[in-house]
């Protein structure tokens, strides 16, 4: 054995049937496959080695084949789950999801919960109680960690593995899936997720909580305020049976929710799950002109909102004939408005009122069925008039069992509630908080104030869009440079590029020093960070993980996958990738020839199959069609690259293709994802003509940074608007060098506006997705004076 070997021999030690310990090196085992490993019931698979279990297998032989890096990955993966029996042992379940912090810093304890972990012998018990083998990961993890990704043997990890059982299709790579198994069962459904929280939570434990807010101003008055689970099952019960028996609805009727994410909307959508209710959510930054379409396609009779929605559905009435009641959240009802209502036949009710006839005459639960409706969530619209996507219980609720071995939160989580409700994403990280025991914190309404509401809330797991992220990071960012420290500064980050270099979260005399100080900023508790919606780089994602000495996940989701498609972990290697297929989900890469895209080569449409792969598009079987094969495969129109190491990138996009004229196709949402990280861009628009052989772009500077410059006079000042275009433009250049792009797919000519992308002028989507057809024709007048201001670029 190698020098590397007999040193790892020499540290991990076993248990044997009699209680005696002797070294790995003396009983010359690795996993699974001696007396000794037998009886600890190990299994295990090396990428470079085989399987381990086998009878017959050659242990010494299987540890000959790989090195270090494997040996740890093997045990690390040894017994995942559990689930899978072998002369009557159970595999060991450590997680490679959980407890990642601990292994970085060279110790390990068991995470939380083991609920795949069922000892089977004395010995095993044994093992359970002294984390033994988890001693030997921990005391190798900083070193191992650091070499994952590094092809070793012959071989290198993969985070995945081709799926065997499904058929290859001419035209598409192999599926891939995720060694984790998921906890999904097929009589799940949203109503038995919120029952069973009771196994973790005897009703006094805090669930919902909001803080007190002015009404005249909509400041916050105070801290937050919390419901238990025993109060909202309660409220649940009432309020369902208000909406049966007050306002007459029945199974799968179509009930909507408008309002920002607060208390009443959860209360609103656990209420229709108690029935079979299908919740239509609509998002409260929708006007007039927007929310028509919805009521109308669904055939919608009642909508629960606030005050200041009810303002909005009063101007649609006459648009809308279906609709027949309005349920506000607040009693103060506006006579006014409820007059108005009442002459074109629509009745607005308080939301206490229903209740109190529901506490009345309490009914019975008439539960959903896995292949009941749950809901009806209208995509953003990009590409022009929303699309229905029908989401059942069963795909629901397997999206969110599909993320919880990822996330691993538990009863001791708070989990701060900001992003918007009718967004798939935020339901299942709330359907999974509220089945695993955590409390859910929600801000108080202003935006700006986000951070005040988290200072107060203290949340353990926070979660931000990557727009967000990018804002707090330039801040932070300025705060090490404000100082005017020049050895401080360097300091700063030399210890930060050290631990980065370690892969180290946590670091006793740096993070005391240096990096303490910003944990307040979240709170001071937050031990994980998740983020998605868009693509986040690694600077900013790497500058949370270090500087907070958290794992910071990244996933990828789309409505039609409920929410689910990948997400990374801490124990991946940093880069610009999305992690792997969820837990029960297959992903395969498609050929997209008109874009040179081969799965042959790795490269390809992302299609996923799977239980939360939606049903289909509301009254619109033609698109769905389009988009979803007879074996159950949806194309998402994201191109996708698969990695070494088994994780997934998003390198492209299918749609909003244009060619521009020596015939090179762009793909503008790729370049607009990296002029995204310069400080200097707050919002970029790229946009090209086919007649020209170059590309332009409306940039909004990012305010915060330009006011700090000597540019802050750009909007009224020639001569610095003039030098900050220049500054822009060549910082972007730098950026397009850095990443690759081609020189066609580089912009040569930006103008600049202080006009904000923004939901109310309808260039972004309530998701702050760019309106590309409506960005084009906004600033049609601008991109022509750009292209006529100049030649064309050769």
């Amino acid at each position: 054995m190698s020098e590397r070997q007999v040193s790892v021999s020499q540290m991990v030690t076993s248990c044997s049937s009699d209680g005696a310990r002797q070294t790995r090196r003396q009983r010359r085992c690795c996993v699974g496959v001696c007396e000794q490993c037998t009886e600890l019931g190990l299994l295990a698979h090396f990428n470079g080695g085989g399987s381990f279990g086998e009878e017959g297998g050659d242990c010494d032989g299987q540890c000959e084949s790989g090195d270090l890096v494997h040996f740890a990955w093997a045990l690390t993966f040894a017994g995942l789950h559990a689930t899978q029996l072998r002369n009557g042992h159970v595999n060991l379940s450590f997680d490679i999801f959980a407890g990642t912090t601990a292994r970085r810093t060279g110790s390990w304890s068991s995470p939380a919960h083991h609920s795949h972990f069922v000892p089977r012998s004395s010995t095993m018990q044994i093992l359970h109680r002294s984390s033994r083998i988890g001693s030997f990961v921990g005391r190798l993890a900083p070193r191992w960690l650091r070499s994952l990704s590094i092809p070793s043997s012959g071989s290198t990890v993969s985070f995945s593995h081709e799926l065997q059982s499904e058929p290859r299709v001419a035209g598409r790579g192999p599926a891939r899936v995720c060694p984790v198994e998921t906890p999904y069962r097929p009589h799940m459904t949203l109503y038995t997720n919120l029952l069973d929280r009771a196994k973790v939570d005897d009703g006094s434990r805090p669930m919902f909580g909001s803080r007190p807010v002015d009404p005249t101003t909509g400041a916050a008055t105070g801290d937050y305020e919390w419901k238990t689970f025993a109060e909202f099952l309660d409220h649940v019960d009432e309020t369902a049976s208000g909406m049966k028996l007050a306002l007459g609805l029945r199974r799968q009727d179509t009930v909507g929710v408008f309002s920002r994410s607060q208390y009443e909307w959860t209360l609103v959508e656990q209420s229709c799950n108690r029935m079979a209710f299908t919740l239509v959510p609509l998002y409260d930054t929708l006007g007039p002109s927007s929310v028509p379409y919805i009521l109308n396609h669904t055939e919608m009779k009642v909508v629960f909102c606030a005050k200041e929605q009810t303002t909005t559905l009063l101007h649609c009435l006459p648009e809308c004939p279906h609709l027949k009641t309005i349920v506000q959240y607040e009693s103060n009802l506006n006579e006014q408005q409820v007059a108005e209502a009442n002459e074109r036949g629509v009745k607005i009710w308080a939301l206490e009122d229903v209740v109190k006839i529901g506490r009345v005459h309490p009914a019975d639960a008439d539960p959903p069925k896995p292949d009941d409706l749950s809901t009806i969530c209208y995509t953003s619209g990009t590409t022009g008039t929303p699309k229905g996507v029908l989401v059942t219980h069963a795909n629901f609720v397997s999206a969110v069992n599909a993320y919880r071995p990822m996330i691993k939160a538990n009863r001791d989580d708070v989990y701060f509630s900001f992003l918007p409700l009718p967004h798939v994403a935020e339901r299942f990280l709330h359907a999974m908080m509220i089945t695993e025991g955590a409390a859910i914190g929600f801000y108080h309404g202003k935006v700006a104030q986000i951070l005040d509401d988290v200072q107060k809330l203290h949340p353990t797991v926070f979660v931000a869009v990557p727009r967000l992220m990018n804002r707090i990071f330039d801040q932070l960012k300025h705060k090490v440079t404000a100082t005017g420290d020049a050895k401080h500064v360097e300091y700063f980050y030399q210890a930060l590029d050290e631990k980065k270099r370690l892969n180290m979260l946590k670091h006793d005399q740096y993070d005391a020093e240096l990096f303490d100080g910003f944990k307040p900023v979240l709170g001071g508790r937050v031990r994980q960070i998740l983020t998605g919606a868009a693509p986040i780089t690694s600077e900013v994602k790497e500058f949370f993980q270090y500087v907070f000495g958290v794992p910071v996940l990244e996933a990828y989701g789309i409505t039609e996958a409920s929410g689910g498609v990948a997400c990374s972990s801490a124990l991946m290697p940093q880069g610009p990738h999305v992690g792997v297929p969820l837990p029960g989900l297959a992903i395969c890469l498609g050929d997209v020839p008109e874009m040179n895209y081969s799965s042959d080569e790795g490269y390809g449409e992302v299609l996923m199959k799977g239980p939360n792969v939606f049903s289909g598009y509301y009254k619109q079987p033609e698109l769905t069609q389009e988009v979803l094969d007879e074996d159950g495969w949806y194309a998402t129109g994201d191109i996708g690259r698969w990695n070494p190491d088994g994780t997934l990138s998003i390198v492209d996009r299918k749609k909003h293709i244009f060619k521009l004229s020596q015939g090179e196709h762009v793909a503008p949402e790729k370049i607009e994802g990296v002029y995204q990280k310069s400080s200097f861009v707050g919002q970029v628009f790229v946009d090209g003509d086919s007649l020209q052989n170059y590309l332009v772009a409306v940039v909004v500077p990012d305010p915060d940074v330009v006011k700090h410059s000597t540019f802050k006079n750009w909007e009224t000042d020639y001569e610095q608007r003039r030098e900050l275009e220049k500054v822009v433009l060549a910082d972007m250049d730098a950026l397009a060098h850095a990443d690759g792009l081609h020189g066609f797919e580089r912009v040569k000519k930006i103008h600049l506006t202080s006009e904000a992308f923004t939901v109310e002028n309808d260039l972004v989507t309530p998701t702050l997705k760019p309106k590309r057809a409506k960005l084009a024709q906004y600033f049609a007048d601008e991109v022509k004076t750009l292209y006529d201001a100049g030649s064309k670029y050769e």
